[in-house]
């Protein structure tokens, strides 16, 4: 029997029972593939064989060390405060979300 286990994971708060769960996992009599999602790489015990996120912002520059899998590839220019052709207009940028919304 083969167990595809999938975990969330965000941030560090949670680390170590990450860590017991993997154990915990490894340790069933079976073939365990784990995946974690995340939104910060982890130092995790196993064998790595790939990085798989939903959008590629870097355009492929972001290095993991082992094979990268993105479902789409953006090429997303950024700029210095000072450098920006937005902030030289004084076109105030705003963070897309709905916090603030009345």
């Amino acid at each position: 029997m083969r167990i595809l286990v999938a975990i969330a994971n965000y941030g560090f708060k949670h680390t170590e029972y990450l860590k017991r769960l993997i154990r915990e996992y490894k340790s069933m009599p079976c073939d365990t593939d784990i995946i974690i999602l995340s939104n910060v790489p982890k130092e995790l015990e196993g064998n790595v064989v790939g990085v798989g996120f939903l959008v590629d912002r870097s355009s492929g520059r972001a290095n993991f060390g082992v094979k990268q899998i993105p479902l789409m590839k953006l090429d997303i220019v950024t700029y210095k405060q000072e450098d920006c052709p937005l902030c030289k207009k004084g076109i105030e940028l705003v963070k897309p979300g709905s916090k603030k919304l009345k």
